[in-house]
Formats: structure tokens, sequence, C-alpha cells
């Protein structure tokens, strides 16, 4: 029997359906890369052999956003960026909505979709903000955070998602991220003007209060997310000043890490002090985000286009590795119920064991030719993978 985030495949038949799991943001329900619900027991009978569905839609790396049997993508064409809402059960479109947007030196947006209460917000590559109604697509409010809020465009464009938190939209810009009203678009708080960071903000409780986490290119801070007061910050400058992989907090600590050789780190909050607990080169992740699961972190150490490649899990408090195992060039991960999901840029899908005891694979299979540098979602019976050329492409488990 397979079950896949409450959703059941038994030899008879097919329990719930895909419609019926929610995906609604960047690294999915709790914005953590994990769905806790569920088991796999995989069979060769439960790989599928080709997908149910490929859609063309558009040039970008965002993830797909999955709410109530929808899913909603965000690409570009033709000078245009499109979100589009497609049914999860076939790839029909069902309404899209277009506004005008360069390609950029990596062609298309970064940014996820996020849904939540009936509305889609999306972040283009170039500043766009939009909040649009998920059920017909329609504009409510449409915002350029460049021109609009002074934020500073950085080298390879705006990349962090959307964050919902309470009544707030916050956003990895400037100095120490930006929060704008969530019904109206209009600005909240704002930090100094600076080079934007790449990762989506992380809110967590860290040393006895709720902190939004903005990787900026400076570094870590941390904020309050209500009203953008800094409690601490941490430097941590990259070269090209790519810090794109999400903070990962634990505790009262924090685990970054970022590429171009400059590696991992924990470091621990009290207070208004960051001290740098560990720092070595055990993980140096370009992009992808890390997973924090039962105290181990499990990540990829890799960057586009290299040879040089390993998913490894490490624990966060010693930085020793656990295991490793060799892949090849940049990967992503997801974990769902007790497997990760590791998958390389060229479309190699390995379902292992999430134990820190050793890498243990399950299944694997092979996605179509491609260059995947967005992670794979998992929802329901169904598995999305996106290429950077604009194909989504959607699996279904357990026909």
């Amino acid at each position: 029997m397979l079950v896949v985030a409450g959703t059941a495949f038994a030899e008879g038949g097919l329990e719930g359906s895909g419609s019926s799991c929610s995906w609604p943001r960047f690294r999915g329900p709790d914005g953590d890369g994990t769905v806790t619900a569920g088991a796999f027991t995989l069979r060769d009978r439960d790989i599928p052999g080709a997908p149910a569905w490929v859609v063309d839609i558009g040039a970008g790396y965002s993830t797909p956003a999955i709410v109530d049997g929808r899913v909603y993508t965000l690409g570009n064409a033709r000078g245009q960026d499109t979100v589009r809402c497609l049914r999860v059960e076939d790839g029909r479109q069902l309404w899209s909505y277009s506004y005008s947007a360069g390609t950029g030196g990596y062609p298309g947006p970064r940014a996820t979709p996020t849904v939540q209460d009936g509305r889609v917000y999306t972040l283009s590559r170039d500043g766009t903000l939009l909040c649009l109604n998920a059920q017909d697509g329609s504009r409510i409010w449409q915002r350029n955070i460049t021109r609009e809020y002074g934020a500073q465009q950085p080298g390879w464009d705006y990349a962090s998602s959307v964050v919902v938190w309470n009544d707030l939209l916050l956003i990895n810009v400037n100095s120490s991220g930006m929060a704008v009203s969530k019904s109206s678009g209009t600005l909240v708080w704002n930090s100094r003007s600076a080079a934007a960071g790449y990762a989506t903000p992380v809110v967590a409780e860290i040393a006895g209060r709720t902190q939004a986490l903005f990787f900026t290119e400076s570094g870590l801070h941390g904020v309050d997310p209500a009203t953008g007061t800094q409690f601490w910050s941490y430097d941590w400058v990259t070269d090209c000043g790519v810090n794109a992989a999400d903070p990962v907090p634990f505790g009262n600590r924090i685990l970054i890490s970022s590429g171009y050789g400059h590696g991992s780190a924990t470091i621990e909050i009290s207070g208004t002090r960051a001290r740098t607990v560990w720092s070595s080169h055990i993980i140096e992740s370009q992009v992808s985000s890390l997973i924090y699961h039962d105290g181990y972190v499990y990540g990829n150490d890799g960057s586009a286009g290299s040879g040089r490649s390993h998913f490894r899990c490490i624990d966060p408090n010693t930085g020793r590795e656990r295991w490793s195992a060799q892949a090849s060039g940049m990967g992503s991960l997801i974990a769902v119920g007790p497997y990760l999901v590791l998958f390389t840029e060229r479309g190699r899908l390995t379902l292992a064991e999430l134990t820190p005891d050793a890498y243990r694979p399950v299944a694997e299979m092979q996605a179509p030719r491609g260059t995947y540098w967005a992670a794979p979602v998992l929802c329901g019976n169904r598995l999305f993978l996106r290429d950077t050329n604009g194909s989504l492409v959607c699996y279904q488990f357990g026909r």
C-alpha cells in the first residue's frame, strides 16, 4: 500500500484523490519542504512510466502551488509573465492573467505563487507584485516594489516568494526585508535600500519571540515581522551576492548555506546576539533549500552545471556528516512522510528513506529531458516537476 500525505493507494484501487491535498506556497504547507502526514510503501508497479500530462507554462524557475484541485503557476514567454490556473486532473487551463515582463539573464520568474483565502500572490523577477482572485484570475491589486517602494533589484532579479503573516505579505528585499498589506499592497514597513537576497523569508519562534528571517546579500537578519525592527544580524557575504537557500531554524539555532565555495554555518541566537556555533564547507548549496527533520538536516551540496554534487545528511549542531550520496549537478529535495524525494537538475528523481543512519534509496525514475532547478512538488498522488524552459510535468502514482 502507498500512502502520500494522507492519500492512500491500495492494490484494489485508489482511496482519496489529488484534489484533496494542499501545497499552497513555496516549499509546501509549512514552508519547510516537508509533508509530515502519511507514509510510502512503494512497489515497482506504482512508479509511473509516462507523465499524466505536460503543459507549457513559459520559462522560469518557480514551483507550482496547489489548492482545492487547482495548480497555480507562473512563467514567461514573448515578453509577458503569465499566471495560470490549471486543473490538477488533466492540466486544462481554467484562467490566465498576463502582464508585460522582460525575460532577464536567466529567463522568467523565480518566485512561487502563494495562495491563501481565495487570493493568489505573485512577484515577478522585475518587481511586479500581484494579488489575483484565485477563482477567476481577476486582478484585485497590483504594485511595483521597485518604482513605488524603492526596493533594489539584485543582480539576478527578485526571487523571494511572498510569505503571508497575519495581515502582511513579507518579501525578502532591501537590507532586511519589506512588508505590505495583503488586502491592498500598500507599504507597511521597509528597510534601507540595499541589494536583496534570493531566499524566501522564514518566520519562526526563536529565543522567545516571533522572528522573520531574511537572508539577504549581506547576511542573515532577525526582524520583528510586525514592525520591521531588527533584533540582530549575522554577516554572511557570498561571491556574486547569492544567498538563496532558505535559513533553517531549530530551537534557538539557525543553519545557513550558500554556494560559490562559501559553505554552511549554524548560529545561535541570544537576545540581540548571533554567535557562530560552527562553520565549514560540508554543504555548499547554491540555490536549493535544506530540510530539518528530527534533529538532522538534509541538503544538496552542489552548484548548477557542475559534476560535483552530493546529497548529504548532517548533524546541524556539530556540522558532522552522517551520510553522503553522489548526484549530478545541482539538486533539490523535499520530504514526504518517512521519505526524501531527491531530484537532480538533470531530472533523476530518487525516493530514499528519511533517516540519518545511512543513505537508503528505495526507487528511482527519470523525468523528460530538460534542466530542473525548481524543487519537486508532491501533492496527493501527483508529482509535479518544472523545467527551466517551461514544461510543467505531472505524474500520477498508483493508477
